[in-house]
C-alpha cells in the first residue's frame, strides 16, 4: 500500500498549522493611535481598544475580574519555556499520533481526548483529518486545562519521512544529487499561500501565511506506535520533517476562552478541516513560574 504525506488540519502526515507572532520590544514596527491603541502590525490590524493599555503583538482581551489582560502570540523567530516553533513543530506530530483510532486526539469527538499525553509547560491542540477517518470536518471541542500553559496549535500542517515521500519532483529519481533532508523538505512545501482562518475569542490573526515553519535543521525522530491510525510498522522513522502554519500563544488568563482555526485547501468557500475550541483555564496554585519568553 502507498502512502501519501500526512495531513492535519488543522491534521495530516503531510499536515499543516499556524504560526502567530508578536514582539513586545520592537515598538518601532507597531503603529499606535493618539492614546496609545495599537492601529497596525506586521501580525495584523486590529481596532484599538481606548479603555486597555496596549501591548505590541497582542492579540485581543480578556475580562479578567473586572479588568482586561492582553493575549500574546509568540513570534515565530523567538522561544517561549525554551521551545520554538521548528522544536514544537515535530513534537506536535508525536503527540498528534500518539494514541490509536479510538482514542487519538485528531479524531477526538468532543474534547474528551484533551488532556491525553501533555506534559510540561506547553500543552497542543489538534484539528482534524479533513473527514479521512469519518471525523466531522471540523470538530467541536471543550477542554480544560491548567493555568500557566502555552498552546500550540496548527492551523494546516504536514509531516513525511523517507517512506511516505510522494510529491512528483521530490521523489529519489527526481532529485539523484539531493540528501534525503532536501527531499523530505521538498515533499511538506506548500507551493501557494493556504485558506487559512484564526480566531481568538473572536478576533481574527491576521496574514497567517507568514506565520510558516518546519522542523529544526535534522528533522526530528517520528514514532510510529503499534495500532497506530496510519496503517504503518510501528517503529521510530528519522529523519522526519514536519511543516505547517503554526499558533503559539502565551499561557492564557484563567477563564473561558473561544479558539477557531480552519483551512479551505481549495478556495471553495468552505472549511475543510480545523476545530472550534471552548478553553476553560484553571487557577493551579502550585504553577507560578514566570513566563519567559527568549
Amino acid at each position: 500500500m502507498r502512502h501519501a504525506r500526512f495531513w492535519q488540519g488543522a491534521a495530516s502526515i503531510v499536515v499543516a498549522v499556524a504560526m502567530l507572532a508578536a514582539q513586545a520590544t520592537v515598538v518601532e514596527r507597531f503603529t499606535f493611535d493618539n492614546d496609545g491603541g495599537l492601529i497596525n502590525s506586521p501580525f495584523g490590524t486590529m481596532e484599538a481598544k481606548k479603555d486597555v493599555p496596549t501591548e505590541p503583538g497582542s492579540v485581543t482581551d480578556a475580562d479578567i475580574g473586572g479588568y482586561r489582560k492582553r493575549i500574546k502570540i509568540v513570534e515565530p523567530v523567538r522561544t517561549l519555556f525554551g521551545k520554538s516553533y521548528n522544536e514544537l513543530a515535530g513534537a506536535w506530530w508525536n503527540w498528534a499520533s500518539a494514541e490509536p483510532a479510538d482514542s487519538n486526539v485528531v479524531l477526538d469527538p468532543d474534547g474528551r481526548f484533551c488532556d491525553l499525553n501533555q506534559e510540561g509547560k506547553v500543552w497542543f491542540l489538534a484539528g482534524t483529518f479533513g473527514g479521512v477517518f469519518g471525523e466531522p470536518l471540523i470538530a467541536e471541542r471543550t477542554c480544560q486545562l491548567p493555568a500557566g500553559k502555552a498552546i500550540f496549535f496548527p492551523i494546516f500542517n504536514t509531516t513525511t519521512f523517507e517512506e511516505v515521500i510522494s510529491t512528483r519532483g521530490c521523489l529519489e529519481e527526481d532529485l539523484p544529487k539531493a540528501s534525503l533532508l532536501d527531499r523530505l523538505r521538498c515533499d511538506v512545501a506548500f507551493a501557494i499561500p493556504q485558506v487559512l482562518n484564526a480566531e481568538i475569542n473572536g478576533e481574527p490573526v491576521m496574514d497567517l501565511n507568514a506565520y510558516l515553519a518546519q522542523s529544526q535543521p535534522g528533522g526530528y525522530a517520528q514514532i510510529i506506535i503499534e495500532d497506530n491510525i496510519f496503517a504503518l510498522a510501528p517503529g521510530k522513522r528519522s529523519p522526519a520533517v514536519a511543516n505547517g502554519f503554526w499558533v503559539y500563544l502565551q499561557p492564557l488568563p484563567p477563564g473561558i476562552h473561544q479558539i477557531s482555526f480552519s483551512a479551505d485547501l481549495d478556495d471553495d468557500g468552505i472549511r475543510d478541516l480545523g476545530a472550534n475550541y471552548e478553553l476553560v483555564i484553571v487557577d493551579d496554585d502550585d504553577d507560578d513560574d514566570d513566563d519567559h519568553e527568549d
